[in-house]
């Protein structure tokens, strides 16, 4: 006697769907506070180059409605600010080569070695601005990062999965001289997912 197929019903109630709705609208309010609970990034080494700003950038920041309308007073003002102006300015491309960010603006992309660049650019132009550069710096790393214990560039060793990932993270910190407090950003993670900071395992001293 041929066995019949067994048939599964799954209905989803409208109070079901509500309620899978709201679990999503909080994982997408809160998905600052889960990535930077789940993700750590972990710097390994600092990236030396530095490159001095040019006039049609230094006036693009200068005019960029967030510093005209908003006024800059602390520094994690002026780190989301970086990271807007970042963002406004760039898109992003993995073919592009070069890293100057008075290039990089011109063209309008950037890679994620480059979105960096941009950024600590950005970054110590609005500190110097504020006069308080003596007091904070910006720095362009370069490091990994790690879901809990596994390290995310890990998954480079699957062939179907490997290309989505490179292998070493360009992020950003800026940090308080003498005291080490930290603002650890990913200019990319940001243009991406509107994720203002990250969590940092090695902080400055």
């Amino acid at each position: 006697m041929p066995t019949q197929p067994i048939k599964i019903k799954f209905r989803l109630s409208k109070k079901r769907l509500a309620i899978l709705g709201c679990i999503g609208i909080v994982c997408l309010l809160l998905r600052g506070q889960l990535f930077r609970g789940s993700i750590t990034y972990m710097l390994e080494k600092y990236y030396p180059l530095e490159y001095l700003i040019e006039q049609d950038l230094e006036n693009y920041i200068l005019f960029h409605p967030d510093v005209l309308n908003r006024g800059i007073t602390d520094l994690r003002q002026i780190a989301y600010v970086a990271e807007k102006i970042t963002s406004d300015a760039l898109a992003y491309s993995d073919t592009v080569k070069t890293i100057n960010p008075n290039l990089t603006f011109k063209m309008g992309v950037a890679n994620d070695v480059g979105y960096s660049a941009f950024y600590n650019t950005v970054c110590d132009y609005l500190l110097q601005r504020c006069n308080i550069n003596t007091r904070y710096d910006c720095r362009h790393l370069v490091g990994q990062c790690f879901l809990k214990k596994t390290k995310v560039n890990d998954v480079r060793s699957n062939p179907r999965l490997g290309k989505r990932f490179p292998s070493e993270f360009h992020f950003n910190a800026i940090f308080e001289h003498g005291t080490g407090k930290t603002i650890a950003l990913d200019p990319t993670l940001y243009e991406d997912y509107q994720i203002p900071e990250v969590s940092l395992y090695q902080v400055f001293r």
